[in-house]
């Protein structure tokens, strides 16, 4: 071993003194007898001169009393490889392999080196020494084993003058002969083995040492005892499998993929990890028993599966007086015992045991062995972990990426602690059976019938102008269906209506339907036990005929409109138009598809709105309105935060099991304050539903430390209409600081605008305050839908500053929540009025002050709790002058 080597060795044991423990001095010195001759397998020694060998009698004298042995006469040049040094680690490591010596003085095969007591006791016999072999010289060093025993002979036969070796002789594998006695032994003997028959430890100095005392009639000087045994290379001599960097194995290593199962179990229970196993096929993912569906962090699992398979030891103590004092004494006795099975059938058990204070390492011992193995402070966290801190913390249905939010149907969010339903679904304002099939291939149905465009001027070709017309074919025959989700209602005069253009042109494949039905979806309101309408809608749609179209009369090669108008005096949520398409199987070819409510478009693009609506609670919708809109801000946040949430720690895991009764599992569940919880939260994600439970939120006794307690359930529907549970069935901590959208109010959630409406839909609005009007007609003079000039007072103003000053009005967010007394909406409260009217719809916002900062406001005369800043609205009143004195408004 180089110098660069023993400090590398000697580096890696110092923090593991403990190796060495309450030995007696005859202990050590036999320890480190024992030791100071291992090394490296088969490694060459570097030449070393006699000061170090006495400096390791010094260090036996002063470990352990040991008597100086007189040098033996006869020896030829012996090295002593090994300084005190060196001697701690090679105890440390517990390493006790064959050592040679280097041939640059000597002969040129390889020497072993012999112990001490070897060369004191046959340097002092003179007689002639045979050591004889059967085989060859060349048979043997080919053999595997045979190498080892030709070595020590030789050695014996280069160390001492009275022995030689001689080949091809005698009846047995090995003779050793001295005048007419002779000892002879097989190859077997000369190898220690395993159960398995693996040899790991060699007897050559022990045989040859015994066999010349006694064949030499000198058995005065020694016995068996007076010899080493030595480790064959990659073992020690208690048959451990040794690493490269001679540590022991506490049994041999094998890979993730020879294990079936393990299971562990310490103070905080048992646990079972395994491989699914599909016939005589292991699956390559582990799960854990109980805790399915629960996944775990990917690291950890393989830093706890490698310490399982793994297990190589920091060293051994030698010698240990009691397994008791190690905490080894017996399973109840360890703090942790490991029980693995392989996929061959093999099974291996170890227990962990005390942890050694100074270094955090561990005891350990394979089940039946009597050797006490050092494992590193790595175990404590996994094996002697409970199996909470391995698994992730995950609740509901995970999404991989922002974009899947968009196959998130619906949410649903019951805040327990103000009684309050938040009932969120994606916007979809039309809605297309299954059998229709579109003309164009750069423009789908939806996008043509519902932009709000229809023919300008005459018919000429329908497959030419794309961008107003679209084709219909039923891909079965069948009637096509137009569901048509209304956003606003006919609160005034219950009077509906619907209206589309369609096109006759059989050359270019145009035909008139036989006829279009037109039915209506209006919830009824469902009696309580007096016969009152408890405001809960009745879960089952049924749709009422209004009207028909089964007359189109026009030519060919013509455009025409059709009308159909009704009134119903309940609020309509949806029209279902009925196509019968033509018997010729060709297009239906439409330019728009638009329903009415009081005379306004039912379904106006009046502003960008997303792809979600909120139909509870109803307090947030206007009258009129089905739906309000989530703020895209904070719900965009909170969608993706539910979606994706993951706890910060699993508290429990197997909450519903069939060993705990239902009052155990209430306690359980009251113990994190889930028996009530604070807020559920649903939400389904194509065929995956996910119902989270929330707790209230919990404070450490200093406030410093918030948190909540979570438990999740996940259930999956097939095609074919099955459920499955997946849910993890565990309990998390989520920390405030993970999820503080956790914490939000229903009004956080809900769009904070008090107006929003695109600026080129507006015909006129009206701004007073101060006690003044001013009233701008927005123009488009250019007839492109877009506005280009804004007329006041008998002339105009300046177009792009009139869009700043929209921005500002649309910049007035509701920021905040307030009930007001009944003298607060007074007229003299009222400091600013904002009036708009287009073909979409018609709104009126008064803003009354109730504080020097906030501003309540109000829709269409409708009583509201919210407010605005008066900074906001001073800022409108400040723009509104500065336009309308030719200055610049700011953006």
């Amino acid at each position: 071993m180089d110098e660069k080597q023993n400090r590398q060795t000697e580096n890696e044991q110092d923090n593991n003194q403990d190796n060495i423990l309450n030995q007696s001095p005859e202990d050590e010195r036999e320890f480190f007898e024992r030791q100071y001759f291992s090394g490296d397998t088969l490694k060459e020694a570097e030449g070393n001169d006699g000061e170090e060998e006495q400096e390791y009698y010094e260090t036996l004298e002063q470990t352990g009393g040991r008597k100086k042995a007189k040098a033996p006469t006869g020896m030829k040049a012996r090295i002593i490889v090994l300084t005190a040094v060196f001697l701690v680690a090679a105890i440390l490591l517990g390493v006790y392999e064959l050592w040679l010596k280097p041939s640059a003085k000597g002969p040129d095969f390889a020497v072993y080196r012999l112990s001490d007591n070897c060369y004191t006791i046959l340097g002092q016999i003179n007689d002639k020494v045979e050591i004889l072999f059967k085989d060859t010289k060349e048979t043997l060093e080919n053999s595997d084993y045979g190498k080892f025993v030709l070595a020590f002979a030789r050695t014996f036969e280069y160390e001492f003058k009275n022995v030689s070796v001689v080949y091809g002789e005698g009846n047995a594998y090995c003779t050793v002969k001295s005048s007419d006695k002779s000892e002879t032994f097989n190859e077997e003997e000369f190898f220690n083995t395993l159960e398995n028959g693996t040899r790991f430890s060699f007897n050559g100095e022990i045989l040859f040492g015994t066999a010349i005392l006694e064949v030499t009639g000198r058995n005065d000087l020694g016995n068996a005892e007076s010899f080493l045994k030595w480790a064959l290379p990659g073992y020690d001599l208690d048959g451990d499998i040794l690493s490269t960097t001679n540590r022991p194995f506490v049994y041999p290593s094998i890979t993730r993929a020879d294990v079936s199962h393990v299971i562990i179990t310490n103070k905080y229970g048992s646990y079972k990890a395994y491989r699914k196993k599909n016939g005589n096929k292991y699956s390559s993912e582990f799960y854990f028993e109980n805790a399915e569906f629960c996944q775990y962090d990917q690291e950890k699992f393989a830093a706890f599966i490698v310490n399982c398979t793994y297990m190589l030891s920091l060293g051994k103590v030698q010698n240990p007086k009691s397994l008791s004092d190690y905490g080894l004494g017996s399973e109840e006795e360890a703090q942790a015992i490991i029980e693995l099975n392989t996929v061959d059938g093999k099974y291996h058990k170890i227990l962990i045991g005390n942890e050694i204070p100074s270094t955090k390492s561990y005891y350990a011992k394979y089940y039946n062995k009597d050797f006490v193995y050092i494992l590193d402070s790595s175990y404590g966290a996994n094996v002697l972990s409970p199996l909470t801190a391995i698994l992730t913390a995950n609740l509901g249905y995970v999404i991989s990426s922002p974009n899947d939010s968009y196959y998130i149907n619906e949410v649903f969010i019951k805040y327990n602690d103000t009684n309050t339903d938040l009932y969120i679904t994606q916007k979809q304002d039309l809605v297309l059976s299954s059998n229709m099939e579109s003309s164009s291939t750069k423009s789908t149905i939806n996008e043509i019938l519902h932009d709000k465009k229809r023919l300008k001027g005459d018919y000429a070709d329908w497959t030419s102008d794309a961008k107003t017309f679209i084709g219909m074919k039923s891909k079965d025959g069948k009637d096509m269906v137009i569901q048509m989700n209304l956003t606003n209602y006919a609160i005034k005069t219950n009077e509906y209506g619907i209206k589309f253009g369609l096109v006759r042109d059989s050359a270019k494949g145009a035909y008139l339907p036989v006829s279009v039905k037109v039915e209506v979806y209006a919830p009824q309101k469902t009696n309580d036990s007096d016969g009152e309408e408890s405001g809960e809608e009745q879960p089952a749609a049924t749709y009422a005929e209004v009207g028909k179209i089964d007359v189109f009369d026009q030519g060919e090669g013509s455009y025409r409109q059709y009308e159909l108008n009704f009134t119903y005096d309940k609020p309509i949520r949806a029209i279902r138009i009925t196509i019968t398409p033509s018997p010729e199987g060709n297009y239906v070819v439409m330019d728009e598809l638009t329903a009415y409510a009081d005379g306004k478009d039912a379904i106006p693009n009046e502003a960008v709105t997303g792809v979600w609506k909120i139909l509870s609670p109803e307090n947030f919708i206007h009258p009129g309105t089905h739906y309000t809109v989530p703020d895209p801000s904070s719900f965009s946040d909170t969608l993706y935060g539910i979606a994706t949430l993951v706890g910060d720690e699993v508290v429990e895991y197997n909450v519903y099991n069939e060993d705990r009764t239902e009052e155990e599992t209430e306690e359980l569940l009251n113990k994190y304050f889930l028996d009530e919880p604070n807020k559920v939260i649903y939400y389904k994600y194509q065929n995956y539903k996910s119902y989270i439970y929330v707790s209230s939120l919990q404070k450490s006794e200093t406030g410093d430390e918030k948190w909540y307690y979570a438990f999740a359930t996940v259930s999956y529907t097939d095609e074919k209409g099955e459920e499955y549970n997946n849910s993890p069935n565990t309990i998390v901590k989520i920390k405030h600081d993970t999820a503080p959208y956790l914490g939000w109010s229903v009004s956080d959630l809900v769009d904070r605008s008090a107006f929003t409406m695109y600026i080129d839909m507006i015909d006129t609005i009206e701004m007073e305050f101060g006690g003044k009007e001013y009233k701008f007609d927005l123009l488009d003079t250019n007839d492109d839908g877009k506005l280009d000039k804004v007329a006041y007072n008998n002339g105009y103003v300046d177009t792009q500053n009139f869009r700043h000053l929209y921005i500002s009005v649309l910049d007035c967010s509701r920021a905040g929540i307030y009930a007001p007394a009944e003298e607060e909406i007074t007229k003299d409260k009222l400091i600013f009025r904002f009036t708009m009217h287009s073909e979409v719809k018609d709104t009126e916002i008064k803003f009354y002050q109730v504080s020097s900062s906030k501003v309540l406001y109000q829709i269409n005369g409708e009583y509201s709790e919210s407010y605005v800043l008066y900074s906001d609205i001073s800022t409108v009143m400040k723009n509104v002058i500065k336009l309308i004195n030719g200055e610049e408004v700011p953006r």
